[in-house]
């Protein structure tokens, strides 16, 4: 090996010059290992190399390391990210769902009502008066009684017209009462059990086999109109001064009493209460025309027999 040559090694990263340390440490140098003496027979360049590739290899292995680490960190974020993102999407579909299908009842909600509402405005244009007043408020119907003269009780329609006509050619009238499965032959109708016997008194001198009773009908709740409510209301106070007042022969006055009622009934009377109200209009017309006593007690047992049914 050429003198002029110097070997330089490394120790502790550190460059030494071979002739320094042979002055210097001589007996460190013979006590160290062959790879060392090996090491110092190369050249600068070699050992360089060497020491540099070995530096590089393990800022390589300790960069790699950190890039998985960073590597794994973003992916982890991104994971987080996107899990978060599609939570947030879904919540916000569910919520958008759930918000459309009230808004979208409520709109049904309320075509349902402004329909209903121009029905019923297009209804009650279209019918006018002429429509039934049958709903509202529920009133209770008076039950009313009176004395009457019955003269028979019968089981079917054709037996009860028989008698009927019987009785009409004995020169008295009488009137069918519907009961269900019974029908009565009514003649007449007072206020006092004594009127009524005296009634079947003189029909039992002709021959006619009559008797007076107490009679009376149950009160029953119907629905009408407040308008129509208050109408009936004052009707059996009327009628029952109407039933005394004819049996008196004073019944005159009566005339004007139920043409006044008759006027203020509301409009738009259900079919039941406008046949009612026909039949009371009959009354005021036989008393203005002097019908007799019997005739218009038939009219009265009229009167009460369709009140009972409206």
């Amino acid at each position: 090996m050429d003198n002029n040559n110097k070997i330089t090694v490394k120790i502790n990263n550190k460059k030494q010059n071979k002739q320094d340390s042979k002055n210097d440490s001589r007996d460190y140098l013979s006590d160290r290992p062959t790879w060392f003496e090996e090491a110092a027979s190369l050249d600068k360049e070699e050992i360089e190399e060497v020491d540099v590739f070995e530096k590089n290899s393990h800022l390589t292995d300790d960069s790699s390391s950190e890039k998985i680490k960073s590597k794994k960190n973003n992916n982890s974020v991104v994971k987080a990210f996107i899990f978060t993102a599609c939570g947030a999407i879904g919540i916000s579909v569910i919520l958008g769902f759930i918000i459309l299908k009230m808004f979208v009842e409520i709109d049904d909600q309320d075509n349902l009502a402004t329909n209903d509402r121009i029905s019923s405005e297009a209804t009650s244009t279209n019918t006018g008066a002429e429509t039934e007043v049958v709903d509202g408020e529920s009133i209770t119907l008076e039950a009313l009684q009176a004395y009457v003269v019955q003269v028979g009780v019968f089981s079917t329609k054709e037996k009860a017209t028989e008698w009927q006509d019987k009785i009409a050619a004995s020169g008295y009238n009488a009137m069918v009462w519907n009961e269900g499965d019974q029908l009565r032959l009514f003649v007449g109708i007072t206020p006092t059990e004594e009127g009524a016997k005296a009634i079947a008194s003189d029909m039992e001198a002709k021959g006619l086999e009559a008797y007076a009773r107490a009679w009376s009908t149950t009160e029953r709740n119907a629905a009408f109109n407040p308008q129509v409510i208050e109408w009936l209301q004052t009707f059996p106070t009327l009628w029952t001064d109407t039933v005394q007042a004819v049996n008196q022969d004073s019944d005159a006055e009566q005339v004007e009493v139920w043409t006044n009622w008759l006027e203020v009934a509301p409009e738009g009377l259900p079919e039941s209460v406008t046949a009612w109200k026909d039949s009371i209009q009959k009354i005021t017309t036989m008393i203005t025309e002097g019908e007799s006593r019997e005739n218009k007690q038939l009219q009265l047992l009229e009167v009460w027999q369709l009140y009972q049914n409206i």
